[in-house]
């Protein structure tokens, strides 16, 4: 405890299923925390931290490391420019061949496509485009993967200012698509040998 005195922050990475015990043991000694996705098992579990956090005026920080990828930061400024106008769809995929067998492949660790990768790109979409999904429709299902849990997974929605969301995330896929391709009104971003291209047309 005399040693828990000296700590300010501290970043917590494990096992789903180990988060919000040790996430409690921190903020219960009012010491800020870094939270790894998917930050705990269920919401409601998130939900305890917070008012914990707040009963002991301490901070949870969630982090998601995708937001500061170098591909990310080139499409979200490109958007903010208004480069290829009005977007009306963006289809991101993250997709390799990977017969996983750790805690990330099983279902009683909260393992699975969706919490390991496919909320990375789920996140970047909500932080490039500010708006409510809606009319979701999602499958997901294990195809190779040697543990239980879900390693393909396919989302589309819209958002409220009608743009079309298109996510491919998987493990099961030995023939990698475009990571990511957006389309406007004045143009196309896409991503190809890991460079950001950008097609245009200028309205002058």
């Amino acid at each position: 405890i005399v040693k828990l005195k000296k700590i300010n922050l501290v970043i917590i990475s494990t096992n789903t299923n180990n988060i919000y015990q040790i996430a409690k043991f921190f903020l219960v000694h009012k010491i800020h925390i870094v939270l790894e996705k998917p930050f705990t098992k269920n919401l409601k579990d998130f939900e305890k931290l917070i008012l914990i956090s707040k009963k002991y005026k301490v901070n949870i920080y969630p982090f998601l490391n995708f937001q500061y990828s170098r591909d990310f930061e080139i499409i979200k400024n490109s958007l903010k420019s208004n480069i290829i106008g009005k977007v009306n769809q963006i289809k991101r995929n993250v997709s390799y061949f990977n017969r996983r067998e750790d805690w990330q492949s099983k279902k009683k660790s909260y393992g699975g496509i969706i919490n390991a990768a496919g909320i990375h790109q789920i996140d970047q979409i909500l932080n490039l485009i500010n708006s409510t999904p809606l009319n979701i429709f999602s499958i997901s299902k294990k195809v190779v993967s040697k543990g239980d849990a879900d390693d393909h997974l396919k989302l589309v929605f819209n958002l409220k200012n009608n743009i079309i969301v298109d996510i491919e995330s998987s493990w099961a896929a030995a023939y990698v698509d475009r990571p990511w391709l957006i389309l406007g009104s004045k143009g196309s971003i896409y991503e190809k040998n890991n460079t950001i291209v950008i097609k245009y047309f200028s309205p002058k």
